[in-house]
C-alpha cells in the first residue's frame, strides 16, 4: 500500500505538470513531525464523523483536521489493538471502524463507545488484508486463507467460509447495489451471493490486487499486466480492457465523488 499511495502522488504532480493552463495542485503533508506515528502508510479512511484513520506499520491515528492522535497495542489491555501493524480498515453500517492487521488478527473501534474491542481469531486467518460490508449487513474478512464471515451475538465471532477461496489469498473486496460480492484473489475474480461462490471466468486465473465500483455500476479490475471494466447492469458479463494499462501493473483503484476513476501503479505513475 506504500508503493500505491507514492505512486498516486507521482501521478497528480505529473498530471499537473503536463500543461501550463492545468489546475495547481496543492498538498499538506502529515508525517511523523505533526504526530503521526510512524511514515508507512498502509491504509487510510475517513469515518461518518469526518475523522480521517491513518493506518501504519507502528500503531493507528485519527485525524480531526487538527491533531493527530495515537492508538498502539498494549499487551496488558484488552481494550487495545492486538498489534501495531495495521494492514487495512473499513466502517460499517453500525459506525464501527474495523482493522485487519498483518499477523495478529482483527480489531474493531465502536465510534459511539469511544472503545477497541479484539476478536478472537484462529493464527491461520490472522493475516487480513480487505473488509467488505453489503446492503444486508453482511460483512466478509478476506485473508491470505479465504474469506471470514462475521457472526454477532452476544458477542462477535468468525465464521469460514467453505467455498472454493479456502486456502486462497483474498486482495480485496467489495459489494454491489444488488448485495454481491466481488472478490480479487490470487485466483482470479469471483462473485459471491445467497451463498453461491463462483469464478468470473473471462479473467481466467491471474492474479488481481484492487477493485472499485463507480457511480454507474461498473466494476474496475486491476492486476499487474491489465485495467478492466465490467458493466454490471448487464445481464452478461460486458467487460472492456483499458488499452493504456496493457503491461502497467495496477496497485491501487480509488473513486472520487465526481464519478472520477484514480489508478495508481507500481512505478508508472
Amino acid at each position: 500500500m506504500t508503493y500505491l499511495k507514492t505512486s498516486l502522488l507521482l501521478f497528480l504532480f505529473l498530471f499537473a505538470g503536463s500543461s501550463l493552463n492545468a489546475q495547481q495542485l496543492h498538498f499538506n503533508s502529515l508525517t511523523v513531525n505533526e504526530g503521526l506515528s510512524q511514515h508507512d502508510a498502509s491504509s487510510i479512511v475517513q469515518d461518518s464523523y469526518g475523522f480521517i484513520w491513518v493506518g501504519t506499520y507502528d500503531g493507528l491515528n485519527r485525524y480531526d483536521g487538527y491533531t493527530i492522535k495515537n492508538y498502539y497495542s498494549a499487551f496488558d489491555d484488552e481494550n487495545s489493538l492486538s498489534s501495531n501493524r495495521i494492514k487495512c480498515l473499513f466502517e460499517d453500517s453500525k459506525k464501527r471502524i474495523w482493522i485487519g492487521t498483518q499477523g495478529s488478527g482483527l480489531n474493531y473501534y465502536s465510534l459511539k463507545e469511544d472503545k477497541f474491542y479484539r476478536i478472537k481469531i484462529s493464527e491461520r486467518y490472522s493475516f487480513i488484508n480487505c473488509i467488505a460490508e453489503n446492503k444486508f449487513g453482511e460483512i466478509l474478512i478476506g485473508t491470505t486463507n479465504g474469506i471470514l464471515k462475521i457472526k454477532e451475538g452476544e458477542t462477535i465471532t468468525m465464521e469460514l467460509l467453505q467455498m472454493p477461496l479456502t486456502g486462497v489469498t483474498i486482495h480485496d473486496m467489495l459489494a454491489s447495489i444488488d448485495g454481491t460480492f466481488y472478490i480479487s484473489t490470487s485466483n482470479g475474480l469471483w462473485k459471491l451471493k445467497n451463498n453461491l461462490c463462483e469464478q468470473i471466468s473471462a479473467f481466467g486465473n491471474q492474479s488481481y490486487s484492487s477493485l472499485a465500483l463507480d457511480h454507474n455500476n461498473k466494476l474496475w479490475i486491476g492486476n499487474m499486466q491489465s485495467l478492466s471494466v465490467m458493466d454490471l447492469s448487464k445481464k452478461r458479463d460486458n467487460i472492456i480492457k483499458i488499452e493504456f494499462f496493457d503491461n502497467i501493473d495496477v496497485r491501487s483503484i480509488s473513486l472520487s465523488k465526481s464519478n472520477s476513476i484514480w489508478v495508481g501503479t507500481f512505478n508508472q505513475g
